[in-house]
């Protein structure tokens, strides 16, 4: 049956929304077109040309894209209001964790890799990030993370983390054993556990972030950002960067300092005697041959500790592998998943 579009099924569009989170008009206006489209397939011509109407100049290909593979969803997820999306019709659930500065589409590129996998992902922008809340310090950014993280564990999962994902993919790992299937860390920021297995890690860390320490000690967002892409950054030069991306990370770059108790600093733990030894789900460690201090710390670190771990090394690649490579990260993911099967 045709579905009949008027303006009664734009309307409304306040009930939908989180108090707390301010959407563009045009992200609401795509987030119903979703929910219309779900009402029948047989909408879609006639979506695609509302489409055309409303999305002028932005590409509505993107749109249709997004309906045709993604199911986003905003509600409140342990207390946080939480964007997150599910993609992949294939029985093995695996969870993604992206990277600091970035938002849950930064896996675009490994998805599109995996695309003829027999998984289903779920995927969430942290807080602070993407179309989540942002970050209104109501509590330790690591800990709010993990209790998001962690409502999406509704059966046992392939957990994939990136950068400061990985470290909350890691304490997930340790909270939730049961539900953890594999573990897959991809350049861990977890730089405590590198101090500690090679304290002159420190200094080399210490020194690359002079700049950026300086520049948030004085609130210069802008030379902050700057500095941290330069270390941490996918290997482009900042002036390189599109506006949009800078904005995006100055926007959110005091996400940096929130997140120091738990990876620069051990404020849960891991460094703790005997709790990475209990892990006993398969582990793959992803660096990559060109990033910064102390990731070999970091990596060997964890390597003497877990129990069932295997270390592969991204050739070429720096700290932001699974967008710079994601081919060759992918191809580690899936060869990994194959030998652990469910």
């Amino acid at each position: 049956m045709l579905l009949s579009l008027n303006m009664a099924d734009l309307s409304g569009l306040d009930r939908d929304l989180i108090p707390a989170q301010k959407m563009s008009q045009k992200n609401i206006l795509k987030e119903r077109a979703v929910a219309i489209c779900q009402k029948s397939v047989t909408c879609l011509p006639l979506l695609r040309w509302v489409c055309k109407i409303l999305f002028l100049g932005r590409g509505y290909q993107v749109l249709a894209r997004d309906i045709k593979g993604y199911h986003l969803k905003r509600e409140i997820r342990a207390g946080y209001p939480t964007a997150w999306r599910i993609t992949g019709s294939g029985s093995r659930a695996v969870l993604l964790l992206h990277c600091s500065l970035a938002m849950s589409s930064a896996w675009r590129g490994l998805l599109a890799e995996m695309a003829q996998s027999e998984h289903q992902f779920t995927m969430f922008d942290l807080p602070g990030h993407g179309d989540s809340l942002k970050w209104d310090f109501r509590g330790a950014l690591h800990d709010v993370s993990t209790a998001v993280a962690a409502s999406f564990l509704d059966q046992k999962m392939d957990l994939i983390g990136h950068s400061f994902g990985a470290s909350v993919a890691l304490r997930l790992a340790v909270e939730h054993p049961d539900l953890v299937r594999s573990l897959i860390l991809i350049e861990p920021v977890i730089f405590s556990l590198g101090f500690a297995y090679e304290p002159a890690s420190k200094n080399a860390f210490l020194q690359d972030h002079v700049e950026f320490d300086r520049a948030i000690a004085r609130d210069e967002f802008v030379s902050a950002a700057r500095a941290f892409h330069q270390i941490w950054g996918s290997g482009q030069s900042w002036d390189r960067l599109p506006d949009k991306v800078q904005r995006g990370m100055v926007d959110k770059i005091h996400l940096i300092p929130a997140a120091a108790s738990h990876v620069v600093e051990d404020a849960y733990g891991f460094c703790t005697a005997g709790l990475l030894e209990m892990i006993e789900a398969p582990v793959l460690l992803l660096q990559g041959s060109a990033s910064s201090a102390p990731m070999p710390a970091v990596i060997s670190s964890l390597q003497s500790r877990l129990p069932y771990c295997l270390v592969k090394t991204l050739e070429g690649a720096g700290h932001m592998a699974p967008i710079t490579h994601a081919k060759a990260t992918a191809a580690h993911i899936q060869s990994f998943l194959k030998n652990h099967p469910v």
